[in-house]
């Protein structure tokens, strides 16, 4: 609201207002349809497939339901791509072809064809517009125009210089598609299809028409595309389909050559006889949804899927040039083939051994503590390849965007982190505890530590649910004091000061039952309060034989006033403070008071707000803070 001086409405050009109604008014027939659709259609699940494969909107199709088409290997039916505009072209070509020919000028100028070519590419292009004009939409589009041309010109076409005349457009239209998930996955399958073909034309096959025949062709289609697309699926979902050549043998027969076709002619009959429209959208829908319960089975299959780490840079570079060995091998140029494939494995080799000695061999510790917005969340990486999460972050159970999916679980993907030795949950608010569920849920956890607080929600059931289903090991910290020893270092508990058996009921005070505890390694040491309040800091700073000094201190409930108070922050006497908390948040943390005390003891301030994550690396002896910002050299 205080920058609502800077808004300014843009009124547009004369010449451009043509065009925007234009726009607006195809947008409006697109949400009519896409309402049509579900009005028609009564599972609400198979309408939004149907509205999304016929208007391109789907951003109506719920998250779970997202996951079992990607678990399935079946995500690419959800975008309008080559198999949606190859339906409508040749549909139109044929009806264009049929009333050209009824002309006997044309056919004996053999225009008639030539003409349902140039005629086809403009709904071609309506219907491409009208779904959204997506990177695959318009390299699809693009593709099909060139073959027309190609056509017209009497000239045949190239599949390869079309796919390179479809990238050089799409990028001069739009240079940021490069970057586009949508762009690289539609450019690589059909990139990878195309060579396939190639290669196997190269093997002289007999291509007769049977449908064995047609079918061993299907099958090869669909594992060229998975192969092309893999290693790209697994950097951007981390996720691997085993089940995608089966799962298309069925869902492209289905939906491209049923649902699709059905959902297009009620799109175009919509406007001339809703009962008409209504009834296909109905015998599209069917068809659908004994796909969604054929996709749903199939995603509910252990063995049909996997998770797994995000793949590097070098290790895509590898994966690709050992493919293009691959080719070169069949396409009788052994020695280049060769010399490609011993690169990508010595490279990959290589790679693959700097990044176990990191993790097994390091001799530091990095302990990282992760943007997550007004929340917090923190990994130690310990020698010998140990590593223990600190609280997931996290929003109301509500909030449609998941600290632990979209933050913390790529980072630990990124790092090729699978199983987390030890998760500690400093106490169950959903700052805190909310993206630990997903984490739970998709990482093997050996040991869960937590307080003995409970609570009733539905988020704290979720994660205990979750933890008992990944058999951690649960272990409560109360008033007895605790020690882990962990790969040279030591996780000293010194919160929460009650018993568990006087907790029947959930406690009030969540904030100051959270579990505190010191990381020591070496002559270095970090202190990890949770959300504790003055009271628990006194209760702390109080305490017998209780050693909290601290080379670094995360700083206690993300610099609330309430909290780093003088004679705790005597106690711990840090060089450093690191303030985990959101950019512009409703608390107003840090509050000014408390940072004000802490620059009057010469304290180092690092904030997650204005930094974004923060690496602390020690070797024991030395210690060094180093903020995202700083790692990009900013």
């Amino acid at each position: 609201w205080a920058e609502r001086d800077k808004i300014k409405i843009l009124h547009p050009k004369k010449n451009h207002r043509f065009f925007l109604s234009f726009i607006r008014s195809l947008e409006d027939f697109r949400d009519n349809f896409s309402l049509f659709i579900f009005r028609k259609i009564n599972n609400q699940r198979t309408a939004a497939v149907l509205s999304a494969i016929i208007t391109g909107k789907k951003e109506l199709i719920d998250k779970n339901l997202r996951k079992e088409f990607s678990r399935a290997g079946a995500s690419h039916i959800l975008a309008i791509s080559g198999l949606h505009l190859s339906i409508v072209s040749l549909v139109f070509f044929y009806f264009f072809n049929f009333l050209l020919s009824s002309s006997k000028p044309l056919l004996i100028r053999a225009w008639s064809r030539k003409g349902a070519a140039v005629l086809t590419l403009f709904p071609l292009l309506f219907y491409a517009v009208l779904s959204g004009f997506s990177p695959s939409t318009r390299r699809a589009f693009i593709m099909i125009a060139v073959f027309m041309f190609s056509f017209v010109a009497e000239r045949e076409a190239d599949s390869l210089n079309s796919l390179a005349l479809a990238g050089i457009i799409v990028l001069l239209i739009d240079p940021g598609a490069v970057f586009s998930i949508s762009f690289q996955l539609s450019f690589t399958a059909v990139l990878f299809i195309i060579l396939g073909f190639y290669l196997i034309g190269k093997l002289n096959f007999k291509q007769k028409t049977n449908l064995i025949n047609r079918l061993f062709f299907f099958i090869l289609t669909s594992i060229f595309a998975i192969t092309g697309t893999q290693i790209l699926v697994m950097r951007y979902f981390n996720i691997t389909s085993f089940a995608g050549v089966l799962t298309n043998l069925l869902l492209i027969p289905a939906a491209g050559f049923g649902a699709v076709p059905l959902g297009l002619s009620a799109l175009l009959i919509h406007p001339f006889s809703i009962p008409v429209s209504g009834f296909l959208v109905k015998c599209a829908g069917v068809i659908l949804s004994f796909c969604l319960v054929f996709i749903h089975h199939i995603a509910g299959l252990s063995f049909s899927w996997a998770r797994t780490v995000t793949p590097d840079h070098m290790e895509i570079f590898c994966y690709y040039l050992f493919f293009a060995g691959i080719f070169l091998l069949f396409d009788n140029k052994k020695k280049a083939g060769l010399f490609c494939m011993i690169l990508a494995m010595a490279v990959f080799s290589g790679n693959e051994i700097i990044c176990l000695k990191r993790r097994f061999f390091n001799k530091n510790i990095y302990v990282t503590i992760l943007d997550v917005g007004q929340g917090s969340s923190a990994l130690i990486e310990l020698p010998q390849g140990k590593r223990v999460l600190v609280d997931g972050g996290g929003f109301s159970y509500f909030s449609n965007f998941d600290t632990g999916e979209y933050i913390v679980a790529p980072f630990l993907w990124q790092k090729k982190i699978m199983d987390i030795d030890m998760v500690v949950l400093s106490h169950p608010e959903s700052d805190h505890m909310n993206g630990l569920v997903y984490i739970f849920k998709n990482f093997k956890v050996k040991k869960f530590i937590k307080n003995c607080d409970t609570r009733k929600i539905s988020a704290y059931k979720d994660l205990m649910k979750a933890a008992i289903v990944n058999k951690s090991e649960i272990e409560i910290i109360s008033d007895k004091e605790k020690k882990i020893k962990i790969s040279g270092a030591c996780l000293d508990f010194f919160n929460p000061f009650i018993k568990c058996s006087n907790a029947d009921e959930p406690h009030k005070d969540l904030n100051n039952n959270s579990v505190v505890f010191r990381l020591s390694f070496k002559k270095r040491s970090i202190l990890f309060p949770g959300d504790i309040m003055i009271d628990a800091e006194k209760k702390i700073a109080l305490a017998k034989n209780k050693n909290l000094q601290s080379s670094v201190l995360i700083s206690p409930h993300h610099g609330s006033s309430t909290s780093s108070s003088d004679f705790f922050l005597d106690k711990i006497d840090p060089q450093s403070v690191v303030i985990s908390c959101g950019r512009h948040n409703r608390f107003h943390f840090p509050h000014l008071s408390v940072i004000k005390r802490y620059k009057r003891r010469r304290i180092k301030i690092f904030r997650t707000d204005l930094t974004g994550a923060i690496e602390i690396c020690s070797n024991g002896t030395e210690l060094k803070v180093i903020t995202a910002m700083r790692r990009k050299g900013k």
